[in-house]
C-alpha cells in the first residue's frame, strides 16, 4: 500500500506555487502513482507557476499581470479542463 519514501524534509523557504497545484505536488512528494490530471498540472507549473485572479509569475520567474499569447493559450486550456470537469466529466 504506502510505501514510506526516502526523501528529505525541505528546509528553508517554500517555492512560490498557486493552491491549484499542491495536490499534485504532494501525490508527488509522498510517491504515489500520479494521474493524468496531476500530471497536466505539474507541467503547466513549470510554465505558470502562480496562476491567481490579478497576476501570474512566468517560468522565468517575473510577475506578471499580462502573459504572452502562448501563456494564454496554456490557461485558457487549464479553464477549460476545469470547467469539463466541474460540470460535463460523469463518474461511473
Amino acid at each position: 500500500m504506502y510505501k514510506r519514501q526516502q526523501k528529505a524534509l525541505p528546509i528553508g523557504e517554500a517555492p512560490k506555487i498557486s493552491a491549484n497545484y499542491l495536490g499534485a505536488v504532494l501525490v508527488d512528494y509522498v510517491g504515489f502513482r500520479s494521474s493524468p490530471y496531476f500530471n497536466y498540472l505539474n507541467d503547466l507549473k513549470e510554465e505558470l507557476p502562480v496562476i491567481t485572479r490579478r497576476f501570474y509569475k512566468t517560468r522565468e520567474g517575473s510577475f506578471t499581470e499580462n502573459l504572452s499569447d502562448d501563456e494564454k493559450a496554456l490557461l485558457n486550456q487549464y479553464r477549460n479542463l476545469q470547467y469539463y470537469m466541474l460540470f460535463e466529466y460523469k463518474m461511473d
